[in-house]
C-alpha cells in the first residue's frame, strides 16, 4: 500500500507522531512524508498558470511536482496540522 504523508508543520511534534502512529496500522506500506513549508519554502504567487495551462507551467513546479505525483499514486492521504494548546 502506497501512503502519502503530508505534513503542516517542519518539526517533528505531536501531529508528526500522530500520523505515524496511523501507518503503523498498515503492514508492508511504502510511505512518502513531505514536510510544509520545508519543502516548498515559496508560496504561491496566485498566478492561475498552473489553471489556466497546466501544473508545468507553476513557478514552484520542480518543488510541487514530487509531492502532486506522491498524492496521485497513494491509496492513503494522511495530512497533519500543528495543534497548539492555548
Amino acid at each position: 500500500m502506497n501512503i502519502t504523508i503530508i505534513h503542516g508543520q517542519s518539526h517533528k511534534g505531536t501531529s508528526y507522531y500522530v500520523g505515524r502512529e496511523l501507518v503503523k496500522n498498515f503492514d508492508s506500506c511504502q510511505v512518502e512524508e513531505f514536510f510544509l513549508p520545508k519543502v516548498i519554502p515559496d508560496f504561491c504567487l496566485g498566478c492561475y498558470q498552473c489553471l489556466k495551462k497546466d501544473l508545468s507551467h507553476c513557478p514552484h513546479a520542480e518543488k510541487c511536482q514530487p509531492i502532486t505525483e506522491a498524492m496521485k499514486n497513494a491509496e492513503l492521504l494522511i495530512f497533519t496540522t500543528p495543534v497548539y494548546c492555548m
